[in-house]
Order: structure tokens, then C-alpha cells, then sequence
């Protein structure tokens, strides 16, 4: 019988369901660039960690916007048309108070 323990790697909290502690895969310190073909930085460490996602709030990171988990109740984030939109008509209104 295999069993499956998922646990956060900075609190040491574990669960046996991966959804109770909502695992964040996290990766920290590699970053290739390449000049002419060359890659300057090759020698950075790679730290891959999971963290639950009260660890991750707790440091000030957020999770990145999921439109899945967004609630009727929450407001849509603006498209750009809409933010243009916005600009223009605020410019119109600046000039005719002028």
C-alpha cells in the first residue's frame, strides 16, 4: 500500500490530502542569461521548496491571479480597452474644463 504525505518544507506542517495545505511550488536562485552564445552565470544554485500557501503569506508573497477561483461577487480586473477608454475620457473632460 503506498500512501502519499505532502508536507510544507518551511513550517513542517504534513497532510495526507494536497489540497488541505495548498502546496506552492517555489523556485529560487537560477536564472540563465546568455551573451553571444555564452552563458555568464552557469555556477547559481537551484532551491525548488514547497510551501503551504499561509507560509507564502505570511513572507508577503501572493499567488498569482487564478480567474478559476474568482467569485461572481468580485469585481473583473479592467481590460485595456477599458483603461484607454478611462484615459481618453478623463483627457476629454481636463481639456473642456479648460
Amino acid at each position: 500500500m503506498k500512501i502519499e504525505i505532502y508536507q510544507c518544507d518551511r513550517c513542517k506542517k504534513e497532510s495526507k490530502n494536497s489540497n488541505d495545505l495548498e502546496l506552492q511550488k517555489l523556485v529560487f536562485g537560477k536564472e540563465n542569461h546568455y551573451f553571444r552564445g555564452t552563458e555568464i552565470w552557469p555556477f547559481l544554485p537551484e532551491y525548488r521548496v514547497d510551501w503551504c500557501l499561509n507560509c507564502c503569506k505570511e513572507l508577503g508573497m501572493t499567488v498569482a491571479y487564478n480567474p478559476r477561483d474568482r467569485k461572481d461577487d468580485d469585481p473583473k480586473p479592467p481590460n485595456m480597452e477599458d483603461l484607454i477608454r478611462d484615459i481618453v475620457r478623463e483627457e476629454i473632460r481636463n481639456q473642456e474644463a479648460k
